[in-house]
């Protein structure tokens, strides 16, 4: 895999996508809002590389929604992790491993129409990063936008990690992963 990593260009430009800084956050705000209101007609890579040229990027921060999401679910309190999605639902939208947290809390709770549309989320942004590639060289890569990505990916392919390297080419890293 490929990560994007951010420069200070003005311009964030990968993956064929060049998204203008300073537009970045409206950007995304208008794809979040056209995923909510038509879900098959949202471009999911344009959003998570708007997400990326954001105001609100910090790939190698820990989430504390995601965090939340997680001790939540684990402790089995769905009816207050329902309320904390709503708290984190626009500015983690982007983020695959959110919505599979929403789509285990709204099964749990016995709303199939939610789960739902948050597996079919969940599918389109990891379908987003595979698209029509192998992932088997630089080439190739899948383009993640943060290392969560990564796993994600991983898990969606039924794939395990058996070793994983960092590798630098210039402005990009790439993890060579062997599963």
């Amino acid at each position: 895999t490929s990560k994007k990593t951010q420069s200070d260009n003005s311009n964030i430009k990968t993956a064929g996508l060049d998204i203008p800084k300073d537009e970045a956050d409206l950007l995304y705000t208008a794809l979040v809002d056209s995923a909510i209101d038509n879900p098959t007609n949202t471009d999911y890579e344009k959003l998570r590389f708007a997400h990326a040229a954001s105001s609100n990027y910090k790939p190698y921060a820990d989430n504390e929604g995601l965090t939340k999401l997680r001790d939540l679910i684990k402790d089995e309190e769905y009816e207050v992790a329902s309320e904390v999605l709503q708290t984190y639902y626009r500015t983690l939208f982007h983020d695959a491993l959110f919505h599979y947290y929403a789509f285990v809390i709204w099964k749990n709770l016995e709303d199939e129409d939610m789960a739902k549309i948050h597996s079919y989320y969940y599918s389109k942004l990891i379908e987003s990063i595979i698209q029509d590639k192998e992932g088997t060289s630089k080439k190739d890569a899948f383009i993640v936008i943060n290392i969560s990505e990564e796993y994600r990916v991983m898990e969606y392919l039924e794939m395990k990690m058996v070793e994983q390297n960092l590798i630098e080419d210039g402005l990009h890293s790439f993890d060579k992963i062997k599963a």
